[in-house]
């Protein structure tokens, strides 16, 4: 889901401005050592582009960046800041189960020495063991 979100923001990715079309040293921007890096692939795997995210400006709200190893430097979002820096753990799948939900009619929760059975019928969940109990219906509260 992160990887989606990063890839949308990198296909929308909005410049405010040009900073510098060919400046003598990108260390002023942060550029020499971003923050920041996001390579990007195309789907055969070879790179195509790269996004280099550097200092903050003075004024705050913006950011330093380059692109595909352009000489000049833009402007962009300081918001962009959040979605693109992500560590591995933040991309990385942590579900410990995955199954359609669609296809559960049952299910058998143990906790210690206690368990109880859930059971669907059409939409509805209904306790089945230890004991069979009716789901509740809940009072409407749209007058």
């Amino acid at each position: 889901m992160e990887a989606s979100s990063i890839a949308s923001a990198l296909a929308g990715l909005d410049v405010t401005r040009v900073v510098d079309e060919n400046p003598a040293s990108v260390s002023d921007y942060g550029l020499d050592k971003p923050s920041v890096e996001v390579e990007f692939k195309s789907a055969d795997g070879k790179p195509s582009g790269k996004l280099l995210i550097g200092s903050k400006t003075t004024t705050g709200g913006s950011l330093y960046a380059r692109k595909n190893d352009e000489p000049k430097v833009v402007l962009i979002g300081e918001f962009n800041q959040a979605t693109f820096n992500k560590s591995t753990f933040d991309l990385r799948d942590k579900a410990v189960l995955t199954f359609d939900r669609e296809k559960v009619d049952g299910l058998d929760v143990t906790v210690g020495a206690a368990s109880f059975e859930l059971a669907k019928k059409d939409a509805n969940w209904a306790v089945a063991k230890p004991i069979v109990a009716r789901p509740t219906s809940q009072p409407r509260t749209d007058s």
